[in-house]
């Protein structure tokens, strides 16, 4: 299939963004498991407990953060949804925003 079929083509548009949302969600899977498994016990070696609490502070926020950016990415990729472009990176910037200050 030519990639020139592809843009424009409101199903395979939508088929390629949920594809990009199902990854997202899978990689914030695998980022919260290499948390849980590789970082905790790294955390857990050291003397003080300020970075075990850190990481459990950070881990949600790193994890809504990969799946937000995914959503993101799928919806910058549906051309169909051009005309919305600029109230879905409003809305992007206020969900990072509030992101930050969870």
């Amino acid at each position: 299939m030519n990639l020139d079929n592809i843009k424009g083509n409101a199903l395979w548009e939508s088929l390629i963004a949920l594809g990009i949302v199902a990854l997202s969600v899978a990689l914030a899977y695998a980022l919260l498991w290499v948390f849980k498994s590789v970082v905790s016990r790294l955390t857990a070696k050291t003397k003080s407990t300020l970075d075990d609490h850190m990481f459990k502070a950070l881990r949600p926020s790193v994890v809504v953060f990969v799946v937000i950016q995914g959503v993101f990415i799928a919806l910058t990729a549906i051309t169909l949804l051009n005309d919305w472009q600029d109230a879905i990176n409003k809305g992007w910037m206020v969900l990072i925003t509030g992101l930050l200050f969870w």
